[in-house]
């Protein structure tokens, strides 16, 4: 069967059982929400109370799992969690096997068969489910997820980090393809699992390897289809619905923010439900791949639950859906009247503009400066003379070509190299000359300072004299991932704006006494943003490239972004600042 026959028969069932899939997930997403994180938030909250800490971060990790009744809460977190994932994926599989072969079904009965396969969870294989649902499908996204995983993804600072070079981006492009091919090759696990009563995990996972040779490219279209085509014609129903708002805007504005907000509410109702659909669509396709035939009575014999016949049939259903529409229709009518935003946040360039030169170099600062960000993050290293050279890396390999580390050179020897990156030529400079330049073109530093291990004892001291001779310790500010290093430049100048840099962080945000902390996107929260704001300590995110992610962080005003695109940062700050039309609105409101 070819790819689009596929598509189109799951498409048709899905959009016959609808409603069984609607209420599956509104059921499970009650599940997760009621049960199951207030479940792991607890436990996780007795790891750190039983090590004293407030969250888990890259500096504490090692501190935590070291204590043998940790390591056992941690591994029943994990239990707990692929269980969930389990349930939910199986779920949706036997839910949709029963439809294609024309069998009757109910959840209670569904969840039983599921219940009977937990016996080959107590087994060492189970930690093939833990790699498998917690760290294969968040990472390769085969089209399989749950909504416990779906916020899962490799931190952006790592992926940036990997490709500044060719050999990093080859690598990274070697492995995402071979974690691809074997995502594939697995996709049928699950659904052979919790179809055949007694295959085990492991086996499992043969069978699929072994079902799936030769059907990965089919697979891989017909995954790629099923995503798409329902996406697409969201659009264009997004689109049609959205020509009312812009006619009535054109001839009665008066009434116009009314209209936007009916619509405004359809396009949400319409986006959810099409939102809930997908998983049940990827399952359906993953069935028919396999070549199972449906039953010609399948109508017939699962009965789907409707939830508009049921609506129209029950007057107090009828008339609570009608006062919910109307709620969210004013609530979405106030909302379009009132949309007035001006972020605040700072857009700081992460070593400079490197779109216009050299990665922490004066033409890559003069180029954030040309563009009108605020500030630019740039890194600092301490000399073997004692001085400070701007430069990121340990090693001068990458940039200069030169197969030394900045510190073994002294300040006059590092300044002389020229490096290059992207087409741009430039050469290393002091931090001296540094500061200069961003004074010169009114710009904002952000001073990382990266210790090597060979610092003298007055690094710091060094530095924070650097700043006053400059007379910029009140203006610019300084940061760190070494946290006895801010610690040091706060006691002997508390007028300098220190902040620590959090890579990861799961849990309540570290207490600080520096006045800012910096969080890479995948740890911040908008939990711990008002956590942060009740402190009165800032919050940059870092390293934010992507535009949704930037307009996500401007409209939660966050203090500050550093991104490598500060040119198009800075642009859809401005938009952001003029929101005016209603059309422009209802766009605000919906990618809210």
């Amino acid at each position: 069967m070819n790819s689009f026959k596929i598509v189109k028969n799951s498409l048709s069932r899905v959009k016959h059982c609808w409603s069984d899939y609607f209420i599956s997930m509104v059921m499970f997403q009650f599940i997760r929400m009621i049960i199951v994180l207030p479940s792991l938030a607890y436990l996780f909250s007795k790891v750190l109370k039983r090590t004293g800490v407030l969250g888990l971060t890259d500096q504490n990790m090692l501190i935590i799992v070291s204590k043998p009744i940790n390591l056992l809460l941690l591994l029943l977190i994990l239990i707990l969690s692929v269980l969930f994932i389990f349930y939910e994926l199986g779920y949706y599989f036997l839910l949709a096997d029963k439809q294609i072969s024309g069998e009757e079904y109910s959840s209670k009965g569904i969840i039983k068969e599921l219940y009977k396969k937990g016996r080959y969870f107590i087994s060492i294989y189970i930690l093939l489910f833990i790699v498998y649902f917690l760290l294969f499908l968040p990472l390769i996204s085969v089209g399989l997820s749950s909504t416990l995983t779906s916020s899962l993804k490799i931190p952006d600072f790592i992926i940036d980090e990997l490709l500044l070079t060719t050999r990093g981006q080859v690598i990274y492009a070697l492995a995402l393809g071979v974690l691809t091919y074997i995502g594939f090759r697995l996709i049928y696990t699950i659904y052979f699992f919790v179809t055949e009563r007694n295959l085990g995990i492991l086996d499992a996972i043969k069978k699929s390897w072994n079902f799936s040779k030769r059907k990965t490219l089919k697979n891989i279209f017909t995954i790629f289809l099923v995503t798409v085509i329902p996406v697409l014609m969201l659009l264009i129903v997004v689109s049609i619905l959205l020509l009312p708002v812009i006619v009535s805007d054109m001839f009665t504005p008066k009434i116009s923010p009314v209209i936007a907000g009916i619509f405004i509410t359809v396009i949400q109702l319409i986006s959810m439900f099409v939102g809930a659909l997908i998983q049940p669509l990827i399952v359906n396709v993953i069935i028919e791949t396999t070549g199972k035939k449906e039953n010609e009575i399948v109508g017939e014999a699962t009965k789907p639950l409707n939830l508009i016949t049921i609506i129209k049939s029950n007057k107090y259903i009828k008339f609570l859906a009608v006062i919910v529409f109307i709620l969210f229709v004013g609530v979405n009518t106030y909302a379009t009247v009132n949309v007035i935003y001006q972020p605040q946040s700072l857009v700081i360039a992460h070593r400079g503009n490197t779109e216009k030169g050299v990665e922490n170099s004066l033409g890559s600062l003069n180029g954030a400066a040309d563009v009108d960000a605020d500030a630019v993050e740039m890194d600092i290293q301490e000399t073997k003379d004692g001085k400070f050279v701007v430069m990121h890396d340990f090693n001068l390999k990458r940039l200069a070509g030169v197969n030394k580390n900045p510190s073994d050179m002294t300040l006059e020897e590092l300044t002389k190299l020229g490096i290059k990156q992207n087409g741009f030529k430039d050469r290393i400079p002091s931090l001296d000359e540094y500061i200069d330049t961003a004074k010169k073109r009114n710009i904002k530093l952000l001073i990382e300072v990266k210790p090597h291990g060979k610092e003298s004892k007055e690094m710091e001291e060094n530095l924070v004299k650097l700043l006053k001779e400059k007379r910029v310790d009140e203006y610019f500010m300084v940061q760190s991932l070494d946290l006895n290093v801010m610690d040091k430049i706060k006691e002997i100048a508390p007028e300098i704006q220190t902040g620590y840099i959090v890579p990861l962080n799961i849990g309540k945000l570290p207490q600080t006494k520096h006045d800012f902390l910096v969080l890479e996107d995948f740890s911040i929260s908008k939990s711990k943003l008002n956590s942060a704001r009740e402190e009165n300590i800032k919050m940059f995110a870092w390293t934010i490239n992507e535009e949704d992610l930037m307009k996500k962080y401007f409209r939660l005003d966050i203090n500050a972004i550093i991104t490598n695109h500060p040119e198009t940062a800075v642009k859809i700050r401005d938009d952001e600042d003029n929101v005016k039309t209603i059309l422009d609105r209802v766009n605000y409101i919906l990618e809210k």
